[in-house]
């Protein structure tokens, strides 16, 4: 798995966030720095961020919702009371998909 993807499957960013964090040389694979997103992460890799290792969530669960009228489908919205994460109470990272729409 490219290391942008682990990255971005550990729930630590997205892919493009986890990019910018391999530039920002913040991730190390086998303590060293690396620079590369394309990097090919191997099984025994150790994947650290912040000196923590992270590891890449193995079981997606999915959650199908009928969005309620008035209500957005996404994380956050400044101009939006309500979203459509406030309607599914879990400790996992959501990632709403769907209509942006009210």
């Amino acid at each position: 798995m490219r290391l942008n993807r682990y990255i971005a499957r550990s729930g630590l960013s997205s892919r493009r966030g986890a990019d910018r964090l391999i530039f920002e040389r913040k991730i190390e694979v086998n303590n060293e720095i690396m620079e590369n997103p394309a990097y090919r992460v191997e099984e025994g890799d150790i994947v650290k961020y912040k000196g923590e290792i992270i590891k890449p969530v193995e079981k997606m669960v999915y959650f199908l919702l009928n969005k309620p009228r008035g209500v957005v489908t996404t994380v956050s919205d400044p101009f939006y009371e309500e979203t459509i994460v406030d309607f599914i109470k879990t400790s996992k990272r959501i990632f709403p998909v769907g209509r942006l729409d009210k």
